[in-house]
């Protein structure tokens, strides 16, 4: 079989057998049509009458103006003119990393002035922008939810993290933000059940307070009966613990206006003596007057921890640096062991009968690791 178009020999397995391949078929049907004839047609964009040629597409067809201006594109964000033939997007730095999305949610929630959109001013107002919401967050400690007031954002807060991130705006860590929290009063400590007693507890004066433990159970009763007025954990005070080198919250226990007091109870087992001093440095630095009650007695914060070695000095001839580690002494019993190693808890007014029988005072463990015996 001969090829219609250009007659050479074939099998005529290509199509119905007319033509020797693809490329034959399709140039045979242009084959007879003058390619000089002309055609009339409109431009798609301005309507302007063209000819074109007579196997072109009415559809697509544009005059010689409208193809030039089709080459230079104005970029929507800074209005700077690009070639598209040359750059799919303006080679403008702030161009390429923001978008259009962005900058309508600005203008949408914070005030973006949308006739800078389009201009070379652009970047100027999208800085002024990050400095407002700069300015909230780091120096007047607004949180996020406290922002979307601000702007009446109604969608979720969390999408801030969003924006800051989009911004290039660093954000508090998971601790700074709960410090922050805790100072400005958004946040407090909650109800817990644990070994201490803790409960509710009317004033004199009417006032519900909660206390966390019978010291401070002991303590307010004694200001009731004098009549005294005062509050309980009002203050959030940001102080710098030099055990941890960084700043913390403190919530004094109790505050008493008429003397502009803080008093803080504490127990020997529950106090660290270090951090109290850092607390009530602090405390005085304010302008506060400091009272500590430990074991419910008022202790001088200077003379602490003469009073603390004394009071383990005097039942357990062991001197313990409690302000690193916990005594194993609790208030109303101690620990002793016999010379088998087996440790038991007794009363204090029983210990010299004990200690007759042949116990010893403290407690015997093994170390693991070494196989030696410790006492304390």
């Amino acid at each position: 079989m001969k090829c219609k178009n250009c007659g050479k020999e074939h099998n005529g397995k290509y199509g119905s057998g007319v033509f020797c391949c693809q490329n034959c078929a399709r140039s045979y049907a242009t084959k007879n049509i003058n390619k000089e004839k002309l055609k009339e047609a409109k431009c798609i964009n301005c309507g302007k009458i063209i000819y074109i040629k007579q196997n072109a597409s009415n559809k697509t067809c544009k005059c010689n103006d409208c193809k030039v201006n089709n080459k230079f594109m104005k970029c929507k964000i800074c209005g700077t003119i690009y070639n598209q033939r040359l750059t799919h997007h303006c080679t403008n730095e702030f161009c390429q990393k923001h978008n259009l999305q962005q900058i309508n949610t600005l203008i949408k929630y914070f005030g973006f002035n949308k006739e800078k959109l389009g201009t070379l001013d652009v970047e100027i107002e999208y800085n002024r922008i990050k400095s407002i919401l700069y300015d909230l967050y780091w120096n007047q400690k607004k949180s996020f939810s406290d922002i979307a007031k601000i702007f009446n954002y109604n969608s979720n807060p969390g999408n801030f993290t969003k924006f800051f991130r989009y911004l290039n705006i660093d954000r508090r860590s998971f601790s700074e933000t709960s410090k922050l929290a805790y100072l400005q009063g958004k946040q407090s400590y909650k109800e817990c059940k644990n070994q201490y007693l803790q409960q509710w507890h009317t004033t004199w004066n009417g006032k519900e307070v909660y206390l966390r433990s019978s010291y401070e159970l002991n303590y307010a009763k004694k200001l009731d009966e004098q009549q005294i007025d005062y509050e309980v954990e009002k203050f959030h005070i940001k102080y710098w613990d030099s055990q941890y080198n960084n700043y913390r919250c403190a919530i004094p226990d109790f505050y008493i206006p008429s003397t502009n007091t803080i008093v803080e109870i504490k127990s020997t087992y529950t106090l660290n003596v270090q951090n109290m001093k850092d607390r009530a440095k602090e405390y005085i630095k304010l302008g506060y007057n400091f009272k500590l009650i430990l074991d419910y007695k008022e202790i001088d914060i200077n003379t602490l921890e003469n009073n603390i070695k004394y009071k383990f000095d005097n039942i357990t001839n062991t001197f313990i640096n409690k302000s690193s580690v916990k005594p194993l002494l609790y208030t109303g019993w101690t620990y002793i062991h016999n010379k088998d190693g087996i440790n038991k808890k007794c009363m204090k007014e029983d210990l010299e009968k004990y200690i007759n029988e042949g116990w010893a005072k403290g407690r015997i463990f093994k170390n693991k690791n070494m196989n030696i015996n410790h006492t304390i």
